[in-house]
């Protein structure tokens, strides 16, 4: 089940009152004939499709290209993306397209967004898989893979600032700039997102050219550059990176996780940078990135400041090499964090589990603003019930504990002793009770 911070409760009961207040209708699309149109682009441009509709796509695959024209309305699958792909393939140009003033109140929901190719000349080089010029969309819960673009493969935004929540970015490429995300003279906010195998000249996974975007609870991994960034490339741009993890990503000039240069001022808050090549932070041509609160492999290279609280230790992830970067019981990163540098209303990390747990078998070394529960530093919090570390709590951790029960005098007792205690008995029942469910099911 997912779980939504404060801000993203508040933005869907604005949307959901101005869809009531107005009198939106919904419209219904599905390519077997059943629903109000056959096609995702005759809905939008029906004349009768106005500010506030919404329209629900039905599973399947729809090839063609979508352009929103200009309306604030929500465009949503009814399944989700594994459901539910707008494949642009053979089109050769941007999937979605947001390129006449669309608002916050323009959302495109649940979709796997493929095939897309935009690799013409200005203004068709920008998106391969969204395209977002002077407009503000939020987008939410869709999957980016296989897309390619001069700027941007996956979304390439210039003047817009979308909201960007829960998506996933996946081997994406661009010959230039931002294999995953491309932001030029903008501020997009990305939450809870993924940047997996993504390739670019710069920034494999992200490339920002005089921008100040805000990334939290997100992860890059696997990603490469060519040029500088393997996860994220900074040309006079200021980004603020919170809670985020970096890991496996390379650049063949320098910055596996982070390159900026031509006087970009970068902020790390609260973060991990692990296991990337050749080097986690390169600044070049007057450039300085600040890190607070961060575990950073290799220390700290010129013209980076060390904003206090950090330290260099191995985070113990899950499983780094094959891709889970959460953390292991007695990661320095539990309890490390400091609770001042997450934005208010985030109140869950990437996985939907709760921001702020204090775990009982962690001193605390982060400072929790008065708070004993303390945020972890990366993208993913460490709760204890979660004891199969898959970024949920189930059945599996259930039957883990089943085979541990009544433990006694054992060291962590294979991760099933919640309370910390030395046994496996019904406290550590009662913890995973209390967070049944918790996480993405």
């Amino acid at each position: 089940m997912k779980k939504y911070n404060t801000n993203q409760v508040g933005l869907l009961l604005v949307l959901l009152l101005l869809h009531a207040s107005v009198g939106a209708k919904t419209i219904t699309v599905n390519g077997d004939g059943s629903g109000d149109f056959t096609s995702i682009q005759a809905a939008i441009a029906d004349v009768g499709t106005m500010n506030g509709d919404e329209i629900v796509v039905f599973p399947g695959t729809y090839f063609e290209i979508v352009d929103l024209l200009g309306k604030d309305i929500i465009l949503r699958s009814s399944n989700g993306p594994a459901d539910t792909t707008i494949d642009g393939n053979g089109f050769d140009t941007s999937v979605v397209k947001c390129i006449s003033g669309e608002t916050p109140a323009a959302v495109v929901s649940g979709f796997t967004i493929t095939g897309g190719n935009a690799t013409g000349s200005f203004p068709a080089d920008l998106g391969g898989g969204m395209c977002c010029e002077n407009s503000n969309p939020t987008i939410q819960d869709c999957s980016f893979i296989g897309n390619t673009a001069t700027y941007g493969g996956g979304i390439g935004n210039v003047g817009s600032s979308p909201m960007v929540i829960d998506c996933r970015f996946i081997g994406n490429t661009t010959d230039q700039w931002g294999g995953g995300v491309f932001n030029e003279s903008d501020s997009p906010t990305i939450t809870n997102c993924t940047f997996i195998g993504n390739s670019g000249g710069n920034g494999g996974g992200m490339a920002n050219q005089g921008s100040s975007p805000t990334v939290i609870n997100s992860v890059f991994r696997s990603n490469t550059a060519t040029g500088g960034g393997g996860g994220v490339f900074n040309f006079v741009s200021s980004p603020t990176l919170t809670n985020c993890t970096f890991s496996l990503n390379t650049a063949d000039v320098g910055g596996g996780g982070i390159f900026s240069e031509s006087s970009s001022g970068t902020t790390v808050n609260n973060s991990i940078l692990w296991g990337d090549s050749p080097d986690e932070i390169n600044n070049n041509s007057s450039s300085t990135t600040t890190v607070r609160f961060s575990n950073v492999q290799g220390g700290f290279p010129p013209d980076t400041i060390d904003g206090g609280d950090n330290i260099e230790a191995d985070p113990l992830f899950a499983d780094g090499p094959g891709g889970n970067v959460r953390l292991m019981r007695g990661s320095p990163c539990i309890d490390a964090g400091n609770n001042g540098d997450v934005p208010p209303g985030l109140l869950t990390d990437i996985d939907g589990l709760p921001r702020f747990v204090d775990d009982l078998c962690t001193e605390d070394t982060g400072n929790g603003n008065g708070d004993i529960e303390i945020v972890d530093m990366g993208a993913h919090e460490f709760m204890r019930s979660d004891i199969l570390r898959d970024g949920m709590v189930d059945f599996a951790d259930y039957g883990f504990l089943g085979l541990r029960w009544l433990d006694v005098d054992c060291e962590d007792c294979g991760g099933a002793d919640l309370t910390c205690d030395g046994d496996v008995d019904v406290e550590d029942i009662a913890v995973l009770i209390d967070n049944w469910l918790a996480g993405k099911i």
